[in-house]
C-alpha cells in the first residue's frame, strides 16, 4: 500500500494587500515580509524568494512590523476584525499567537521598538484608541489603552499610522498621524505599568498624515511623516536639548516636560518632489549619512540624502508617464537590505516592484535598474490547470486576470499574464498538450479561446511552432478582446494602434528573463481566437479533452433549461451537442483520460455520468447513469479514481463519497461504495495514479477551511474500497480561505523523481502554491 510522507513549499504567489504599511524589512535578518488577504508572506531577501506564507487571521491583515530580540524574529500583524496577533520564528519554524492588544474596531496600525531586552508593541484602531504592551520571555505585559486626542476643532479623528520609540529609560515617544493635518505625540512611562498621555501636536502638513517612521541608525533621532498633502517633513527629536534662540532655528520648536527631561521637536527638512499624495517613509540603514525613501501615488518612488541644512531627492524612479496607468499609484516602500542599494514597494494592484543599484559608479552611485519581484493575485483565485505536458500552471481569478505560472532558475516565476480582462475569470482549461491554447470562462455569457503567440516561450525553450502565429497581443483600450498582431503587420501600421496598450517589448527576451510588473501587464497577453456563443447565464464551469478536440462547458443554473452542458468542437469554436441531466447549476465536470465518459455534479446534489455511444461520433454522449441525492448538500467537485470504474465527489456536506460507475462484481452503476467525514465541506479533489497494473491511487482533498488532506485509496476487483494513510498538511501550511482548486502536476518526461510529486493549490486567500510530496509507491 503507498505511504505519504511530508509535504514542502516549493513556491508560493500573492499580491500584497491595498493599503500602506502591510510592508516590512528586517536586514539584519535578511527578511521581507507584506499583507495578503489573511496571510503574511514571508520573503527570503536579497532572492526575494516566498520562505514561508503565516496565516494570521480569518479577517484581512491592516498591518506588519517585524522586529528581533537576539536571534528570534517576531512579526507583528494587526488585522481588520481588531486584533493584533505575533509570529515567532525560531529555529527556522514560525508559530502565530494571539496577543492581548485588541481594538473594537479594525486595527489599523502597528509599531515596535526593542528596548534592552522587551519589546515595546503599540498599536492603534478605528476606535480610536491607542494601546501599548510590554512582550518578553513569549509574555505580554497588562495592555494600556488610551483614547485619541481630538482635533482642535473637536472632531474626532481615525488613525492612520503609529511609529515609537525609546527616548529615555522610562519613556517612549509614540507618534500617531490620521485624518487631520497635525501629528499627536505620546509619552509611554514604564512604572508598574505603562501609563499613556498626550504631549502636542506638530503643525505643517496640510492634509491627512499617511506615514510616520523614527530613525535607528542616525547620530540625532528624526521622525519622518508622510502626507496626503503631496510632501512628507523631517522633524528633529531632541531630549534635554539646549535652548537656542529661535533665530536660529529653521522652524520654531515645540517643548514640553517629561517630568526630569524636556523634549523638543523641530521642523528641519521637507521633501516635496511628489506630484500626489505620499503614502510612506522609510529610513535606510547603516549609511554614512541619513536616507529616507518615499512612495507616493504618483506611481514614483524617491531616494532622499537628507541633511538638515539641505535634503536632495537623489534618485525618483517607478512607473513614469503611460506606463503609470498601469500601477495606479505606490501604497508603500522598504529598504529590504543594508544601505540603498536595495528598493521594494507595492502598488494599488498588490503587485511588487523591486529596483536594485546594479553596479557602483562614483559619477552615479544613485542609478537603479528594475529587477523582476513577487507577483500574484489579490483577489480569490478561482481555478487552476497545469499545461497537459506539465510544463507550466495557469491561474485565473476574480482579480480580472488569467496568468501562466514557470519554473526558471530554480523556482516558479509569473511568466505571462495571458488575459486581462474586464470580468472575474472562473474557469480555464487546456486544448492542445503543449498548453498553447486554453479556453475560458467568466462572468459573461461566452467562453473565450486564447491562442500562444510565437512570443511566448518557456525557459529554457528556444523556440516553439510558429505557422502564422501571432507575434503578440493588444487590448483596446475599451474593449475586452485581445487582439492578434503580425509581424507585417507592426511593421506596415506601425501607427494604426493608437487606443492599444503595448504589445510586443520584452519578447526578444521571452525565454530568458523573467519579466517585470509592467512587462506582464503590456506585453505578456496572448491573442483571443474564438468566441463560444449559447449561455445564457456566467459560465460556472468548463471542461476539455484534448485528444478527441471537445470542450464541454455549463453556466449558473436557477432552473432546469439552464441547467445543461455544451459540447464544442474544439477547432471551429461550433456547437455540436447539448446534454441534459442536472436542474441547477453544474458546479464540475471531469472527462476520463479516454474521453468515452464525462462526469458532472450539481447544486442540486446530483451526480450525473454520460458516455460517448459511438468512438467515430465524437459528440455523442448519452446519459449513462444519474443518481439525485448522491449528498445531502450541494456537491461542490469531482474525480475520476479509476476510468470508468470509480468517482469520488464531495460536498457542502462535509462528505467525500465514491461510487460505482459499472455494473461489477454485484454492484450497480450509482451504488455508494466509500464514505467519509471531513470536519469542512469538501470544495475539490484531484487523484493520482501511478501504476495502472496496482489498483490504488493518491487522492487530494481540498476543504472549506483551508486545509489539506492527502490519502491513499485502494480497491479490489469487488470493488471493495479502502481509505487509508490519511494525512493532513501541516498546520502552517494552512491556507487563509478556502481551497478553490487542487492539481497533480503531469509528469514532463521520464528524468522526474518517481517518489517525488508536485501539487498545485488555488485559494480563497488569494494564494497560488506549488508543493513538493514524497510518495512511496510499495504496490
Amino acid at each position: 500500500m503507498p505511504k505519504l510522507f511530508e509535504a514542502r513549499l516549493s513556491f508560493a504567489a500573492a499580491a500584497c494587500n491595498r493599503k500602506p504599511g502591510v510592508l516590512t524589512s528586517l536586514v539584519t535578518h535578511h527578511i521581507t515580509a507584506y499583507a495578503s488577504s489573511n496571510n503574511a508572506i514571508v520573503l527570503s531577501t536579497p532572492s526575494f524568494s516566498v520562505s514561508a506564507i503565516l496565516r494570521i487571521q480569518t479577517s484581512t491583515v491592516t498591518s506588519l512590523k517585524l522586529i528581533s530580540v537576539d536571534r528570534v524574529v517576531l512579526l507583528f500583524a494587526g488585522a481588520s476584525d481588531g486584533s493584533v496577533s505575533v509570529g515567532v520564528k525560531e529555529n527556522d519554524e514560525w508559530k502565530v499567537k494571539s496577543t492581548p492588544l485588541k481594538h473594537s474596531a479594525s486595527c489599523i496600525a502597528v509599531d515596535a521598538v526593542l528596548i534592552g531586552d522587551i519589546v515595546f508593541v503599540t498599536s492603534v484602531g478605528a476606535d480610536g484608541r491607542l494601546q501599548a504592551a510590554e512582550f518578553s520571555r513569549n509574555e505580554f505585559s497588562t495592555v494600556s489603552s488610551i483614547s485619541l486626542v481630538p482635533s482642535p476643532s473637536g472632531r474626532e479623528t481615525l488613525p492612520e499610522c503609529v511609529a515609537v520609540h525609546s527616548i529615555a529609560s522610562s519613556n517612549t515617544l509614540i507618534a500617531v498621524g490620521g485624518t487631520d493635518p497635525r501629528i499627536q505625540l505620546y509619552n509611554a512611562n514604564k512604572g508598574d505599568a505603562i501609563t499613556l498621555s498626550f504631549l502636542m501636536y506638530l503643525d505643517g502638513h496640510r492634509d491627512w498624515i499617511r506615514g510616520l517612521a523614527f530613525s535607528n541608525d542616525t547620530s540625532e533621532l528624526y521622525l519622518a511623516s508622510a502626507s496626503k498633502d503631496s510632501t512628507a517633513r523631517v522633524w528633529r527629536v531632541e531630549v534635554n536639548a539646549q535652548s537656542l534662540s529661535e533665530s536660529f532655528l529653521p522652524s520654531p520648536a515645540r517643548r514640553v516636560s517629561l517630568g526630569e527631561a524636556d523634549l523638543s521637536v523641530t521642523a528641519v527638512a521637507l521633501l516635496d518632489e511628489h506630484t500626489s499624495a505620499v503614502h510612506s517613509v522609510a529610513f535606510a540603514t547603516s549609511v554614512s549619512e541619513p536616507h529616507i525613501l518615499t512612495s507616493s501615488m504618483d506611481c514614483t518612488v524617491a531616494v532622499w540624502r537628507f541633511a538638515e541644512a539641505s535634503s536632495e531627492c537623489v534618485a525618483r524612479f517607478g512607473l513614469m508617464g503611460g506606463q503609470s496607468a498601469h500601477a495606479l499609484g505606490f501604497f508603500g516602500a522598504e529598504f529590504p537590505e543594508q544601505g540603498v542599494g536595495h528598493v521594494l514597494a507595492h502598488n494599488f494592484s498588490g503587485a511588487l516592484h523591486r529596483w536594485a543599484i546594479e553596479k557602483y559608479s562614483s559619477s552615479s552611485p544613485y542609478e537603479y535598474f528594475a529587477h523582476p519581484a513577487p507577483t500574484g493575485h489579490f483577489d480569490r483565485v478561482t481555478d487552476i490547470a497545469w499545461a497537459p505536458n506539465g510544463s507550466f500552471l495557469l491561474s485565473c481569478s476574480a482579480d480580472k486576470t488569467a496568468r501562466v505560472f514557470a519554473e526558471h532558475e530554480g523556482t516558479y516565476v509569473e511568466w505571462a499574464r495571458p488575459q486581462v480582462h474586464g470580468h472575474s475569470i472562473f474557469t480555464a482549461s487546456f486544448c492542445n498538450t503543449m498548453g498553447m491554447r486554453y479556453v475560458s470562462g467568466a462572468e459573461e455569457r461566452m467562453l473565450r479561446i486564447f491562442d500562444g503567440p510565437s512570443s511566448f516561450r518557456l525557459p529554457g525553450v528556444r523556440n516553439i511552432e510558429e505557422e502564422r502565429k501571432p507575434k503578440a497581443a493588444t487590448l483596446p483600450q475599451l474593449g475586452l478582446s485581445n487582439k492578434p498582431v503580425f509581424a507585417q503587420e507592426e511593421t506596415e501600421d506601425s501607427n494604426a494602434a493608437s487606443d492599444m496598450v503595448v504589445s510586443t517589448y520584452g519578447a526578444p527576451k521571452a525565454g530568458t528573463q523573467a519579466p517585470l510588473e509592467e512587462d506582464l501587464k503590456q506585453s505578456r497577453l496572448w491573442p483571443e481566437t474564438v468566441k463560444l456563443y449559447g449561455h445564457g447565464n456566467e459560465i460556472s464551469a468548463v471542461a476539455t479533452h484534448i485528444e478527441t478536440g471537445v470542450i464541454a462547458s455549463t453556466c449558473r443554473a436557477q432552473a432546469t433549461k439552464d441547467a445543461f452542458i455544451i459540447l464544442w468542437d474544439m477547432n471551429s469554436g461550433a456547437e455540436c451537442a447539448r446534454l441534459a441531466a442536472h436542474d441547477l447549476t453544474i458546479n464540475q465536470m471531469r472527462f476520463t483520460a479516454d474521453g468515452n465518459h464525462l462526469l458532472s455534479v450539481s447544486r442540486d446534489r446530483s451526480i450525473s455520468v454520460f458516455e460517448r455511444i459511438n468512438a467515430t461520433e465524437r459528440f455523442d454522449y448519452r446519459t449513462k447513469w444519474h443518481k439525485k441525492g448522491a449528498h445531502t448538500r450541494q456537491l461542490y467537485c469531482c474525480t475520476w479514481i479509476s476510468d470508468n470504474e470509480i468517482v469520488a465527489t464531495g460536498g457542502r456536506d462535509k462528505n467525500l463519497r465514491l461510487f460505482c460507475s459499472t455494473n461489477i462484481s454485484g454492484k450497480t452503476m450509482g451504488d455508494e461504495i466509500m464514505k467519509h467525514k471531513f470536519e469542512s465541506a469538501v470544495t475539490t479533489l484531484d487523484s493520482l495514479r501511478l501504476d495502472k497494473k496496482n489498483r490504488t491511487c493518491f487522492l487530494a482533498v481540498g476543504l472549506d477551511n483551508g486545509y489539506v488532506r492527502l490519502a491513499c485509496v485502494g480497491w479490489n476487483t469487488d470493488m471493495g474500497v479502502k481509505l487509508t494513510n490519511l494525512k493532513s498538511f501541516a498546520d502552517d501550511m494552512r491556507c487563509g480561505g478556502r481551497i478553490t482548486g487542487i492539481r497533480w502536476r503531469p509528469l514532463q518526461d521520464a528524468s522526474h523523481v518517481r517518489g517525488c510529486r508536485e501539487i498545485a493549490l488555488a485559494s480563497e486567500d488569494h494564494s497560488v502554491r506549488v508543493y513538493s510530496i514524497s510518495l512511496n509507491d510499495d504496490g
